[in-house]
């Protein structure tokens, strides 16, 4: 059986603002272990994601934001860990 993911385990793939990351990697079932320090920041970013789309939804119901407005509830983690994973030359 072709496992379905592949990680990579060399340095190049850690971002360099979790150089605690750890990944681990076993045949046949591709396991990823991250650090409880990544886990929390990306929990946090998609708690603060939450947080300001709630606050819209009052003043677009009640007319005060009146240009069209697409809520991203439910999908926080797309943008949570794409933006973990830029660096600088991004």
């Amino acid at each position: 059986m072709r496992p379905a993911v592949v990680v990579r385990t060399d340095a190049a793939n850690l971002n360099p603002r979790y150089p605690n990351t750890v990944f681990q990697e076993k045949t046949g079932r591709n396991m990823v272990k991250y650090s409880n320090s990544l886990l929390e920041h990306l929990y946090r970013t998609m708690v603060r994601i939450r947080s300001c789309e709630e606050s819209l939804v009052e003043p677009i119901l009640g007319g005060e934001v009146r240009c069209p407005c697409q809520l991203y509830s439910g999908q926080e983690a797309i943008a949570a860990g794409i933006c973990a994973s830029l660096n600088e030359n991004d």
